[in-house]
């Protein structure tokens, strides 16, 4: 390209003295058009080949742990070809159904905006690896088949020790401190008016009575606060019946319903 400037300088002034045919000079300004586009072509397929050579390095976006590759050392690849996952798994969601009236226990007893939760893996508490978070998201409708709530919480997981996609055991902190009036599940009966428990009353004496649980599990049942103060039959007697004297004894009933 130098020289085809160069002799284009050249015989610009000849031609104009009128010594050199411009025929000549055309010929000559011709090849360093020519030579110009060349050199555009060839530097726009050297930034194209920058550019794939950067792809042979790939830097991920994000910080995480890398699965197996997909992808062989030598295979060909096309835009789109997934080479390998990365996970950050630093905090994970954890995502579970409790039913309506779980979550309406939640709801009315929780003491702070977001409860917390303990997440265990599906061994629970014996393989001793647990993770704390806290409730983030409480979907607003309930599964109109199932009757229960998407519920998703968030844990932090610094140590990576349980894996996106695990199955786990979740525990939910409603509050530190709950005034309820709860009793055992082994200790409701069913008849044919519905449920009920054996109180004593102020004299000494066994009584039926029927209950409409505010909310029950595996571990409790809720009862009206109606039903403060009731002295409730906490060990199963054989010869327990209505009317029945009994010399009852008080048991500590502070129970850790914590998580």
């Amino acid at each position: 390209l130098k020289l085809a400037n160069a002799n284009v300088r050249r015989y610009q002034p000849l031609v104009k003295e009128q010594l050199a045919p411009r025929e000549k000079l055309d010929e000559l300004v011709a090849e360093q058009k020519q030579l110009e586009a060349t050199i555009r072509a060839d530097q726009a397929a050297l930034k194209a080949a920058t550019l794939n050579l950067s792809y042979c390095n790939v830097h991920a976006s994000i910080n995480g742990q890398i699965g197996k590759e997909k992808v062989l050392l030598g295979n060909i690849v096309k835009p789109g070809t997934e080479l390998a996952k990365i996970v950050d798994a630093e905090y994970l969601y954890v995502n579970f159904n409790p039913s309506a009236e779980e979550i309406a226990v939640i709801q009315k007893y929780k003491s702070q905006a977001n409860p917390k939760v303990k997440v265990y893996l599906r061994g629970g508490k014996k393989t001793k690896i647990m993770l704390e978070g806290k409730i983030e998201f409480v979907d607003s409708v309930s599964n109109a088949s199932t009757g229960t709530v998407p519920v998703r919480a968030k844990v932090h997981n610094p140590d990576r020790v349980i894996f996106p996609g695990s199955f786990v055991i979740i525990d939910v902190l409603i509050s530190e401190k709950m005034s309820v009036v709860a009793v055992d599940p082994d200790q409701v009966y069913q008849n044919q008016q519905g449920q009920y428990i054996y109180v004593v009353d102020d004299n000494n004496t066994v009584k039926v009575k029927q209950i409409d649980p505010v909310f029950s599990n595996n571990d409790m049942v809720i009862l009206p606060k109606t039903f403060m103060g009731e002295r409730v039959v906490a060990e199963t007697i054989r010869a327990l019946a209505p009317g029945v004297k009994v010399s009852p004894v008080e048991i500590n009933n502070t129970v850790t319903i914590s998580e």
